[in-house]
């Protein structure tokens, strides 16, 4: 790693969000969120915001458990 490599990211990066269960939320632009793995509650908050699709990006897991009582598409 070079020493001209930032250790945090910019402020114009993206906007944080505060959401329970949804840990690491933060609002990129327009319609795009980016995040850590939601909870059952946390997709339930994303639900109220008015998302509508959860995209994975992990390999050997499923977000069913999670998502299941919601009427989020994965």
């Amino acid at each position: 790693m070079s020493d001209d490599t930032p250790t945090t990211r910019p402020s114009t990066w993206a906007d944080p969000i505060k959401l329970e269960g949804a840990p690491n939320l933060h609002a990129v632009c327009g319609d795009l969120y980016r995040g850590a793995q939601p909870t059952e509650v946390g997709m339930l908050g994303l639900e109220a915001m008015g998302i509508e699709t959860i995209v994975s990006l992990r390999a050997y897991h499923s977000d069913h458990n999670e998502i299941i009582k919601t009427g989020l598409g994965l």
